[in-house]
């Protein structure tokens, strides 16, 4: 049986199919960690973090907020010391 799992964030809808067991089998607790993941877990992981991250912009970001960078060059820096005044 699959499984759809929809994912609502600000505009963006997303839907992730995914298997089910249908046999009332019950999920285990886990073991401790006993080897390190695999590469293709890695990537897994990283994709599924990719999606929170976006999941989280887009739930909370929009086309007419306002986004501002304060970060300046080392050419602004040295006009702005420029206009200091000791005192």
């Amino acid at each position: 049986m699959i499984r759809q799992q929809k994912t609502k964030s600000g505009r963006l809808l997303e839907i992730d199919s995914f298997p089910v067991w249908n046999d009332g089998r019950r999920v285990s607790s886990r073991a401790p960690k006993a080897k390190p993941s695999t590469e293709e877990q890695k990537r897994y992981n990283k994709k599924q973090a990719e999606k929170k991250l976006i999941r989280l912009i887009n739930a909370n970001f929009d086309e007419d907020d306002i986004i501002m960078h304060p970060t300046s060059s080392q050419l602004m820096l040295h006009k702005m010391k420029s206009k200091l005044v000791k005192i």
